[in-house]
């Protein structure tokens, strides 16, 4: 398994190196930007972020390949154009067996609390099946509403989310804490 720094929070987060082993058969977990060890019989699992920088790590990967063959997960929505690159530098060789989409690009520390940012915030609502229609928000929080915007009317990434949710549209409400008088009233 080999996995970028953010995706090797969200596993070890959820999953003990025992488990991956007893449950998971894996064996071994290593980052993207130093794998170590050449195991040419063995395949392997990618799961890493869709960025620009572990796109080039894989292209890298595939030119000098370390195992048999390739599994790619992404975390969130990866474009086009990163896809054509990975076919380019596989072409010759045909390592790649299966690229899937995960989202997973947030970190759950508690029911209903994650960290992720404008990514992570886009793979929950696409792990719920939710397409927000209505946006609202706090002065404090407008540029993460605007971002939010952006990435849902992206012609990109507007494409798969709207065929993936069109069953569930929902309203987004985006709070502060220190400004949410509600939840400090709920906890006496």
């Amino acid at each position: 398994l080999v996995l970028d720094d953010w995706t090797l929070r969200i596993v070890t987060a959820v999953l003990s190196k025992l488990e991956l082993i007893m449950y998971y058969n894996i064996g071994l977990v290593e980052n993207i930007k130093n794998i170590t060890c050449k195991l040419s019989e063995f395949p392997v699992v990618f799961f890493v972020q869709p960025t620009l920088e572990n796109i080039e790590l894989l292209c890298r990967e595939l030119k000098r390949p370390k195992f048999i063959n390739y599994s790619i997960c992404f975390s969130n929505l990866s474009n086009s154009e990163d896809l054509k690159t990975l076919a380019l530098a596989d072409c010759s060789k045909k390592l790649i067996t299966s690229v899937n989409l995960c989202f997973l690009d947030f970190l759950n520390i508690e029911k209903n609390v994650w960290i992720g940012g404008i990514d992570g915030l886009s793979s929950i609502l696409a792990s719920y099946g939710v397409t927000p229609v209505n946006i609202r928000y706090h002065n404090q929080t407008k540029q993460l509403a605007i971002k939010l915007c952006a990435f849902y009317t992206d012609t990109e990434s507007s494409k798969y989310h709207s065929i993936r949710s069109l069953a569930r549209m929902g309203s987004i409400l985006m709070l502060v804490r220190s400004f949410d008088n509600v939840t400090q009233l709920l906890t006496y």
